[in-house]
Protein backbone atom coordinates (compact mmCIF):
# COMPACT_ATOMS: atom_id res chain seq x y z
CA UNK A 1 0.00 0.00 0.00
CA UNK A 2 1.34 3.50 -1.06
CA UNK A 3 0.96 6.50 1.33
CA UNK A 4 2.30 9.47 1.37
CA UNK A 5 5.35 10.88 2.67
CA UNK A 6 2.95 13.21 5.55
CA UNK A 7 1.10 9.80 6.12
CA UNK A 8 3.95 7.47 6.71
CA UNK A 9 5.42 9.76 9.23
CA UNK A 10 2.34 10.08 10.74
CA UNK A 11 2.36 6.21 11.32
CA UNK A 12 5.92 6.64 12.31
CA UNK A 13 4.86 9.21 15.05
CA UNK A 14 1.72 7.36 16.05
CA UNK A 15 3.41 4.27 16.79
CA UNK A 16 6.54 5.77 18.89
CA UNK A 17 3.81 7.53 20.53
CA UNK A 18 1.75 3.94 21.30
CA UNK A 19 5.53 1.99 22.19
CA UNK A 20 6.16 4.92 24.63
CA UNK A 21 2.93 5.24 26.56
CA UNK A 22 2.40 1.11 26.55
CA UNK A 23 6.26 0.94 27.85
CA UNK A 24 5.45 3.29 30.64
CA UNK A 25 2.07 1.87 31.07
CA UNK A 26 3.14 -1.74 31.27
CA UNK A 27 6.36 -0.97 33.43
CA UNK A 28 3.99 1.07 36.11
CA UNK A 29 0.92 -1.45 35.96
CA UNK A 30 1.69 -4.80 34.50
CA UNK A 31 1.28 -6.11 30.99
CA UNK A 32 -1.58 -7.87 31.72
CA UNK A 33 -3.21 -5.08 33.66
CA UNK A 34 -2.89 -2.79 30.95
CA UNK A 35 -5.38 -2.84 28.23
CA UNK A 36 -4.57 -2.11 24.60
CA UNK A 37 -8.17 0.64 25.11
CA UNK A 38 -5.81 2.21 28.02
CA UNK A 39 -2.95 2.37 25.56
CA UNK A 40 -4.71 3.72 22.93
CA UNK A 41 -6.57 6.55 24.71
CA UNK A 42 -3.18 7.71 26.28
CA UNK A 43 -1.76 7.61 22.94
CA UNK A 44 -4.34 9.79 22.22
CA UNK A 45 -5.26 7.40 19.42
CA UNK A 46 -8.17 5.56 18.53
CA UNK A 47 -8.27 1.70 19.56
CA UNK A 48 -9.10 0.79 15.90
CA UNK A 49 -6.03 1.92 14.77
CA UNK A 50 -3.92 -0.60 17.10
CA UNK A 51 -3.78 -3.07 14.64
CA UNK A 52 -2.45 -0.95 11.94
CA UNK A 53 0.65 -1.11 14.30
CA UNK A 54 0.50 -4.20 15.73
CA UNK A 55 -0.43 -7.66 15.13
CA UNK A 56 -1.63 -8.06 19.09
CA UNK A 57 -0.99 -7.48 22.42
CA UNK A 58 1.88 -9.94 22.47
CA UNK A 59 3.61 -8.16 19.08
CA UNK A 60 3.20 -5.15 21.35
CA UNK A 61 5.10 -6.41 24.47
CA UNK A 62 7.91 -7.78 22.37
CA UNK A 63 8.03 -4.31 20.37
CA UNK A 64 8.11 -2.92 23.73
CA UNK A 65 10.82 -4.71 25.37
CA UNK A 66 12.86 -4.05 22.10
CA UNK A 67 11.87 -0.18 22.29
CA UNK A 68 12.63 -0.18 26.25
CA UNK A 69 16.17 -1.82 26.07
CA UNK A 70 16.95 0.81 23.39
CA UNK A 71 15.77 3.68 25.64
CA UNK A 72 17.35 2.29 28.66
CA UNK A 73 20.78 2.14 27.30
CA UNK A 74 20.78 5.24 26.06
CA UNK A 75 20.09 6.50 29.38
CA UNK A 76 22.70 4.36 31.25
CA UNK A 77 25.40 5.05 28.42
CA UNK A 78 24.69 9.47 28.38
CA UNK A 79 27.75 10.74 28.40
CA UNK A 80 30.46 8.23 29.94
CA UNK A 81 32.21 8.06 26.32
CA UNK A 82 35.20 10.27 28.70
CA UNK A 83 35.29 8.29 31.87
CA UNK A 84 38.38 5.67 32.19
CA UNK A 85 36.75 2.21 32.08
CA UNK A 86 36.39 1.40 35.66
CA UNK A 87 34.54 4.66 35.88
CA UNK A 88 32.06 4.02 33.06
CA UNK A 89 31.35 0.39 35.06
CA UNK A 90 30.90 2.71 38.14
CA UNK A 91 28.42 5.12 36.61
CA UNK A 92 26.05 2.79 34.63
CA UNK A 93 25.91 0.50 37.09
CA UNK A 94 25.21 2.92 39.83
CA UNK A 95 22.67 4.81 37.42
CA UNK A 96 21.30 1.18 37.40
CA UNK A 97 21.22 0.51 41.17
CA UNK A 98 19.62 3.98 42.55
CA UNK A 99 16.76 5.02 44.22
CA UNK A 100 15.90 7.34 41.08
CA UNK A 101 15.45 3.70 39.18
CA UNK A 102 13.44 2.18 42.22
CA UNK A 103 10.99 5.10 42.56
CA UNK A 104 10.67 5.56 39.16
CA UNK A 105 9.57 2.02 37.19
CA UNK A 106 8.16 3.57 34.15
CA UNK A 107 10.97 5.53 33.24
CA UNK A 108 13.23 2.52 34.13
CA UNK A 109 14.52 -1.05 32.67
CA UNK A 110 11.54 -3.20 31.68
CA UNK A 111 13.25 -6.34 33.35
CA UNK A 112 12.56 -5.99 36.93
CA UNK A 113 9.30 -4.21 35.91
CA UNK A 114 8.18 -7.38 33.93
CA UNK A 115 10.54 -9.98 34.72
CA UNK A 116 7.73 -12.36 35.44
CA UNK A 117 5.35 -11.87 32.62
CA UNK A 118 8.75 -11.42 30.30
CA UNK A 119 9.39 -15.31 31.36
CA UNK A 120 5.83 -16.64 30.71
CA UNK A 121 5.74 -14.59 27.22
CA UNK A 122 7.08 -15.79 24.14
CA UNK A 123 10.09 -16.77 22.87
CA UNK A 124 10.86 -13.87 21.20
CA UNK A 125 10.34 -11.51 24.08
CA UNK A 126 12.51 -13.97 26.08
CA UNK A 127 15.43 -14.06 23.53
CA UNK A 128 15.56 -10.14 23.46
CA UNK A 129 16.21 -9.88 26.89
CA UNK A 130 18.84 -12.64 26.13
CA UNK A 131 20.09 -10.32 23.79
CA UNK A 132 20.24 -7.37 26.05
CA UNK A 133 21.75 -9.40 29.04
CA UNK A 134 24.73 -10.36 26.21
CA UNK A 135 24.96 -6.84 25.41
CA UNK A 136 25.37 -5.69 28.72
CA UNK A 137 27.79 -8.28 29.93
CA UNK A 138 30.00 -7.02 26.45
CA UNK A 139 30.16 -3.74 28.28
CA UNK A 140 30.87 -4.91 31.26
CA UNK A 141 33.55 -7.62 30.24
CA UNK A 142 35.08 -4.79 27.60
CA UNK A 143 35.94 -2.11 30.67
CA UNK A 144 36.53 -4.57 33.67
CA UNK A 145 40.53 -4.19 34.30
CA UNK A 146 42.52 -6.89 35.66
CA UNK A 147 44.50 -10.02 35.19
CA UNK A 148 40.96 -12.04 34.79
CA UNK A 149 40.56 -14.40 31.56
CA UNK A 150 37.73 -14.13 29.43
CA UNK A 151 35.10 -16.49 30.86
CA UNK A 152 36.16 -15.04 34.86
CA UNK A 153 35.18 -11.58 33.12
CA UNK A 154 32.05 -12.70 31.84
CA UNK A 155 31.06 -14.14 35.16
CA UNK A 156 31.62 -11.35 37.07
CA UNK A 157 29.77 -9.16 34.69
CA UNK A 158 26.66 -12.01 34.36
CA UNK A 159 27.06 -11.51 38.79
CA UNK A 160 27.09 -7.73 38.72
CA UNK A 161 23.77 -7.96 35.85
CA UNK A 162 21.86 -10.26 38.08
CA UNK A 163 22.70 -8.50 41.45
CA UNK A 164 21.43 -5.00 39.82
CA UNK A 165 18.38 -6.51 38.77
CA UNK A 166 17.69 -8.32 41.88
CA UNK A 167 18.56 -4.99 43.61
CA UNK A 168 15.95 -2.89 41.70
CA UNK A 169 13.61 -5.46 42.17
CA UNK A 170 13.76 -6.24 45.86
CA UNK A 171 13.92 -2.74 46.78
CA UNK A 172 10.71 -2.01 44.86
CA UNK A 173 9.13 -4.49 46.55
CA UNK A 174 9.84 -3.38 50.28
CA UNK A 175 9.62 0.33 49.17
CA UNK A 176 7.75 1.01 52.34
CA UNK A 177 10.71 0.11 54.75
CA UNK A 178 14.63 0.91 55.25
CA UNK A 179 15.28 -2.38 53.87
CA UNK A 180 15.06 -0.96 50.35
CA UNK A 181 17.58 1.91 50.58
CA UNK A 182 19.76 -0.66 52.72
CA UNK A 183 19.23 -2.94 49.60
CA UNK A 184 20.20 -0.12 47.17
CA UNK A 185 23.10 0.58 49.37
CA UNK A 186 24.48 -2.81 49.68
CA UNK A 187 24.01 -3.07 45.56
CA UNK A 188 25.77 0.12 44.85
CA UNK A 189 28.54 -1.70 42.94
CA UNK A 190 31.97 -0.42 43.87
CA UNK A 191 34.40 -1.08 41.48
CA UNK A 192 37.91 -1.57 42.98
Amino acid sequence: MFLPDHKKQQKIESKERILNVASRLFKKNGFSSTGIDQVMAEAGLTSGGFYAHFESKTDLLEQVIEHSFKFSKQLLMKDIEHLPAEEKIQTVMSRYVSILHRDLPEKGCIIPSLASEIYRGTKKSNQLVGEHINMWSDFLTEHLAGEYSEIEKKQMALKMISQAVGAVLLSRMLKETELSGEIIDAATPTIV
